[in-house]
């Protein structure tokens, strides 16, 4: 049984590439996460019930560091799912070190030739406590082969916990009002139930590593049988809940799809009762994906402009949705759902034209008579001469030179 659940962790993290590697890019790092833990999956069938001598030769000390990074992963998944931000930063190079020092260490073990690797396999096939004395590496001499073998799904535990305090601090700051998005709901709900099946797989197998070691006086009072039951059905529940919200699995629904219903009219401009209804009818067999309520799409709009207004964040010449997310504290989708649905403008345009109105207002100051049209341009924002140009003509349907001479010549200008 648990080759063929480590076949379907491996199948999963296939179909999680496919569907959402491109374009969702947090599920990667679900991806590796999923691929990693069935590779110890199958580690721990080949060397507990296969005894294949040519897979533990290939996968005994060869992998083991690999699995260090099974929490970093999942640690990095759901922070880019609740920040919006799929980066590394640098100082997440720590969260590879215990991989990078176990490798190293484990390197003399690395280079060493087949035939002697399949030597080691056979007396772990013939006696497989045979590794609780193979000192293999510096680490194991230093703090034993114990601590060496059950620092892996020690570690795993701790991102664990690190994961289930990120996620409830998240909440604490943005908590579930009643305009919480559809699909904010579905992904609270997958990762409370990735977090739970996580914890629950890897403390099980923790305290199974401890309980099965030669020699071993704690916890005597739990049985490997049970240890194992509890690992399987967390394994299970770990896999196959993804199948179960196809929103994570396959990227449905489609953020870039989705639609909201328009602001009411004016009673003046309301239309005919049936064409209203045709028309929301149609709203709604369009609707596949992403749902916000007016309320909290009006409040996205004045959030926007009182940020805009008071900290003019646009004259920066790197501003983009995701700093704007980063600076309200809303999510980077939403924001891009609401240019694209409510304003129906993208984004880049409605920042230059708020770049191309401060540049106005600098030539209608007369700074015009100062610095050049280039330089007004990149105190407005803009990274060179010909976006600022570009901009200005798309917005005002004029070149800033042009607008200069009109504004020196005390023409009216709309």
């Amino acid at each position: 049984m648990l080759l063929y659940l480590s076949l379907l962790g491996l199948l999963l993290s296939l179909l999680l590439l496919y569907f959402n590697g491109r374009r969702y890019k947090s599920t990667i790092y679900l991806s590796v996460f999923f691929f990693l833990v069935s590779l110890y999956s199958f580690y721990h069938h080949i060397f507990v019930y296969e005894k294949s001598v040519f897979w533990i030769g290939v996968l005994y000390v060869n992998l083991a560091s690999v699995f260090y990074l099974t929490g970093p992963m999942a640690y990095f998944y759901v922070r880019s799912v609740l920040n919006d931000d799929v980066r590394l930063k640098w100082k997440d190079a720590w969260h590879f070190l215990p991989a990078i020092i176990h490798f190293a260490a484990a390197m003399h073990y690395v280079i060493q030739p087949w035939s002697h690797k399949l030597e080691i396999a056979e007396q772990i096939v013939a006696n497989v406590e045979f590794m609780a004395q193979h000192k293999v590496n510096y680490f194991a001499k230093l703090v034993g082969v114990q601590v060496l073998f059950i620092s892996r799904p020690l570690i795993a535990v701790s991102y664990t916990i690190c994961i289930l305090f990120m996620f409830l601090r998240h909440h604490q700051s943005h908590p579930a009002g009643k305009y919480l998005a559809i699909q904010q709901r579905i992904m609270n709900r997958w990762i409370w139930l990735f977090i739970v099946f996580q914890f629950m797989l890897f403390i099980s197998f923790l305290f199974f590593l401890i309980a099965r070691w030669p020699g071993s006086t704690s916890l005597q009072f739990l049985k490997v049988a049970d240890l194992e039951f509890v690992c399987a059905i967390a394994l299970i529940g770990l896999l196959l809940t993804p199948f179960l919200f196809p929103q994570v699995l396959y990227g449905l629904p489609d953020f870039e799809r989705g639609r909201v219903p328009s602001p009411a009219l004016p009673e003046k401009n309301e239309q005919p009762a049936v064409e209203k209804e045709e028309t929301e009818n149609a709203d709604e067999s369009k609707s596949s994906g992403l749902q916000l309520e007016q309320a909290y799409l009006d409040k996205i709009a004045n959030t926007i402009n009182s940020c805009m207004r008071d900290q003019q964040p646009y004259l920066e010449p790197d501003f983009n949705l995701l700093k704007l997310s980063h600076l309200i504290h809303i999510p980077a989708h939403h924001l891009s759902f609401y240019f694209r649905e409510v304003r129906q403008q993208p984004f880049n345009d409605y920042r230059n034209e708020l770049r191309v109105e401060y540049a106005k207002e600098l030539i209608g100051s007369g700074r015009a008579a100062e610095l050049t049209l280039e330089a007004i341009g990149q105190q407005s924002g803009f990274v060179s001469k010909s976006s600022f140009f570009k901009a200005f003509k798309k917005v005002t349907g004029d070149t800033p030179g042009r607008y200069t001479d009109s504004v020196d010549k005390g023409d009216t200008i709309v």
